[in-house]
């Protein structure tokens, strides 16, 4: 796969990520992001038509800890992305809440092999 299509999945990745994530979710993610765009590049070495988005619904104890996540919303013919992603989401440390109560919120991204902006 060309260089060039792999640093536009990436910043694609990055930028669906910010857009719906906000900016503290955005700053833990970012670090995991080559690790995401790999769940889609695996895909894409199969089908490189591949194109779809994912949601996944994340539970984090008080401490920080991902203790649950769970695949809510997949357009692939598969869950092998939405698996992928989940597997990496669970090595993520939040920064751990005031009230050490458990929170859970949703988390989507959409994949797509296409630069921003350029049309296939």
């Amino acid at each position: 796969m060309p260089r060039s299509l792999i640093i536009a999945l990436f910043t694609a990745l990055i930028v669906s990520c910010a857009s719906s994530g906000g900016k503290q979710l955005d700053t833990l993610l970012r670090p995991k992001s080559e690790q995401i765009s790999f769940c889609y590049i695996q895909l894409l070495r199969d089908d490189p038509a591949a194109k779809g988005e994912i949601e996944l619904s994340v539970t984090v104890d008080g401490a920080g800890k991902v203790i649950a996540t769970e695949l809510t919303k997949n357009t692939f013919a598969n869950d092998r992305v939405g698996n992928c992603v989940a597997d990496i989401i669970k090595s993520v440390n939040f920064p751990p809440n005031n009230q050490n109560k458990t929170t859970t919120f949703s988390y989507p991204i959409q994949f797509t092999s296409e630069a921003p902006g350029q049309k296939q």
